[in-house]
């Protein structure tokens, strides 16, 4: 054979070696692609948190038939309600009417209105003053009721004597005795006094010629 011929057959060898290693190296990494696959990273799902708000506050009120608003069967801010009975407080009225009243005239006025004032004849009532001094203590000190001293003793408007249902008669007043005690003498009147001798709200007996404001039932 020819040197030329030789070298050219050598080449071509040299050649198809280096074809066939090619073709062998790209199978192998094919074959790997089509094996090796890659794991999908895991997805934990977390539940949002769930936070309990607490329930909201309640305004306060007077005992459950006895809160009362604004607004009545009347007319104007005097008049206290919703529910049966309604109440006329004298010291809602805008000025220059915001004043104190004596018995008599509070008693005036409660009539005028369709009503009396008020006979707190019921624990129920008592609680109702109490919570109406509790929350607006900037307005009252002390107020009038219809309690009124009659034929021997203390009667409410309609005539029933306070002894014989439900009382809150002071332990103490300025003589230091239990009420009533007619201290100044002629003390004819029931008033309901806020707390004026570490008694709480509590009644004391008065002269009808004293000023205070007033609760009207209506």
């Amino acid at each position: 054979m020819k040197p030329a011929a030789f070298r050219t057959l050598l080449v071509l060898a040299l050649l198809a070696l280096a074809v066939g290693q090619k073709n062998k190296s790209s199978r192998r990494k094919s074959k790997r692609k089509s094996t090796t696959t890659e794991a999908a990273p895991e997805t934990t799902t977390t539940a949002a948190p769930t936070t309990t708000l607490p329930p909201p506050q309640q305004p306060a009120r007077a005992p459950t038939q006895w809160y009362n608003g604004r607004g009545g069967p009347g007319s104007g801010p005097g008049f206290s309600g919703p529910g049966r009975p309604y109440y006329y407080l004298s010291w809602r009225d805008a000025p220059p009417t915001r004043m104190l009243y004596t018995w008599a005239e509070a008693d005036d006025i409660c009539r005028m209105e369709g009503g009396q004032l008020i006979s707190v004849n019921t624990r129920e009532k008592q609680s109702y003053l109490s919570w109406l001094f509790d929350e607006e203590a900037e307005d009252i000190r002390s107020l009038w009721t219809s309690g009124k001293f009659q034929t021997g003793e203390f009667r409410w408007a309609d005539g029933t004597a306070v002894s014989a249902g439900y009382t809150r008669w002071s332990r103490t007043g300025p003589l230091f005795q239990p009420q009533p005690d007619n201290a100044e003498g002629f003390e004819d009147c029931i008033a309901v006094l806020n707390d004026l001798y570490g008694d709480g709200v509590a009644w004391h007996d008065e002269q009808c010629s004293y000023r205070h404001h007033f609760v009207c039932e209506l």
